[in-house]
């Protein structure tokens, strides 16, 4: 694979990953609305607040992880430490996605 082959793979599963994840999370969220109508109780609050801590988490354990790479990058290490940092970028942005589609009393009209 050439380089720009390989920016042109990382960068699509990127965005395919990010569609699905907001995709997911929009519609749990109109699901919600559906189901219980606006949050009445503050969990969007807490939603955003996990979201906030998974993302810095995941991009905080991912710049750390600098100390176990290889040339190759096919470790076992390096393979839990991408799979790790995917899944939390994930559940950040799923939750993100969720507590902005469910809105609370007195907002979105």
């Amino acid at each position: 694979m050439s380089p720009a082959e390989i920016v042109f793979s990382s960068w699509s599963r990127a965005f395919l990953l990010v569609v699905v994840a907001v995709g997911a999370g929009v519609a749990t969220g109109r699901y919600l609305v559906a189901t219980r109508g606006v949050d009445d109780k503050g969990w969007t609050t807490h939603m955003n607040h996990a979201a906030i801590a998974l993302l810095l988490l995941a991009t905080l354990g991912h710049v750390y992880a600098w100390r176990i790479q290889s040339t190759d990058g096919r470790t076992t290490p390096e393979l839990v430490n991408d799979l790790l940092y995917r899944g939390l970028y994930f559940l950040g942005s799923y939750l993100l996605a969720v507590a902005a589609a469910w809105p609370q009393p007195g907002r979105w009209g």
